[in-house]
C-alpha cells in the first residue's frame, strides 16, 4: 500500500508539472530552480528507489551532509524522501515528517510549491500511520479476544474436570453400594 502511494504520488507529480528528471546514472542533485524542484526531487526518488542498499546509505550519508551544509528546504524534502522508502535501513517517518513539519514553518504569502509538496507527503504519511495504528489497534483486540476466548476455554476445562470428578465419585459409591448390597 506504501509503495503504490508512492507511486501515485509521482505519477500525479509528473502529470501536473513539466516533466524534468535527472540524467540517467546521475550521481549528483542539486535544488534547481522553484518550479522545477518538486520535479527534480520526484525524478530523484524514481532513482533512489531503484538503488541497492549500499547505495541507499551512501545517498543518505550525502543527503545529510548537504542538509547540514545548506540547510535548505529542498534539501530537507529530499533527506524526507529517503527516510520515507521502506525496508531500507534508515528508514524513519518520525524523522520524515519533523522534516517536513520544518518546511511548512516558513510562513510566505501564498504556500510556495514545496511546501505544498511538504504537505501532501506529510498526508500521505499521516495516513500511512492512521492505517498502521488502526492496524496495530486490530491486532490488539484480537490479541485480547484470543485472550479471553484462552481463559474460557481453561474455564471451562476446569469446570469440565470437576464434573469428571463428581462423576467418578458417584460411579464410585454405585460400587461401593453394589459391592456391599451383594455381602448383605
Amino acid at each position: 500500500m506504501y509503495i503504490r502511494n508512492i507511486v501515485v504520488l509521482i505519477v500525479t507529480s509528473i502529470m501536473l508539472g513539466a516533466c524534468n528528471t535527472l540524467p540517467v546514472g546521475s550521481n549528483s542533485w542539486s535544488p534547481g530552480l522553484p518550479v522545477r524542484q518538486t520535479d527534480n526531487l520526484l525524478a530523484y526518488f524514481a532513482v533512489v528507489r531503484a538503488q541497492s542498499a549500499a547505495e541507499l546509505d551512501v545517498e543518505h550519508d550525502k543527503a545529510m551532509q548537504q542538509l547540514a551544509q545548506y540547510g535548505t528546504n529542498p534539501y530537507r524534502v529530499r533527506l524526507a524522501l529517503l527516510l520515507m522508502l521502506p525496508n531500507s535501513r534508515f528508514h524513519s517517518d518520525a524523522a520524515a515528517i519533523a522534516l517536513l513539519n520544518d518546511v511548512l514553518k516558513e510562513t510566505h504569502a501564498e504556500p510556495t510549491p514545496m511546501q505544498n509538496f511538504a504537505s501532501f507527503l506529510l498526508i500521505k504519511l499521516n495516513e500511512q500511520q492512521r492505517a498502521v495504528d488502526e492496524q496495530m489497534q486490530r491486532v490488539r483486540n484480537e490479541q485480547k479476544r484470543n485472550e479471553e476466548l484462552a481463559q474460557k476455554l481453561k474455564d471451562e476445562q476446569k469446570h469440565s474436570d470437576d464434573l469428571q470428578i463428581k462423576v467418578d465419585a458417584i460411579k464410585n459409591m454405585e460400587k461401593n453400594m453394589m459391592h456391599r448390597d451383594k455381602h448383605l
